[in-house]
């Protein structure tokens, strides 16, 4: 994946449009039909704070307790950030009886669907790249 990066100098950066990325994303629907879903890029700070509102501690002594990521709730919430889309406006067609994001997403996006745009909002937004890929690549 490192060797389709493209570098630019310093100052290209003066003239390149630094606003968030945005991409279609074909996803599949529970009832197996797709829908191409925009999806944009998400910031660090934006994704930490959905990190940590998706990790619970488990564990009775705080030096013993571990953190444990909720996937479901983490790649919901996700998806509702990174998406232009009302989710709310689904909660009655899919019997959520709270209008958010978490209740909504998985009744209406298969989990193949789910998995595509995380993988989707995570490589756009630059969170897939491990570093020492990056690092080999601007040596090169």
């Amino acid at each position: 994946m490192a060797e389709n990066i493209e570098f630019i100098s310093l100052e290209e950066i003066l003239s390149e449009d630094l606003n968030v990325v945005t991409e279609e994303v074909p996803v599949q629907l529970i009832n197996g039909k797709y829908l191409k879903l925009e999806i944009k890029s998400i910031t660090q700070e934006v994704e930490a704070k959905i990190r940590k509102r998706c990790t619970r501690y488990e564990g009775s002594k705080k030096s013993a307790r571990t953190p444990v990521l909720d996937d479901a709730l983490y790649s919901s919430l996700l998806i509702a950030e990174a998406t232009n889309v009302d989710w709310g406006m689904f909660a009655e067609k899919v019997g959520a009886k709270v209008p958010a994001p978490e209740f909504i997403i998985p009744k209406v996006l298969s989990l193949g669907g789910i998995v595509q745009a995380t993988q989707g909002i995570t490589r756009i937004s630059g969170l897939d790249e491990e570093m020492e890929d990056l690092i080999a690549a601007a040596k090169n």
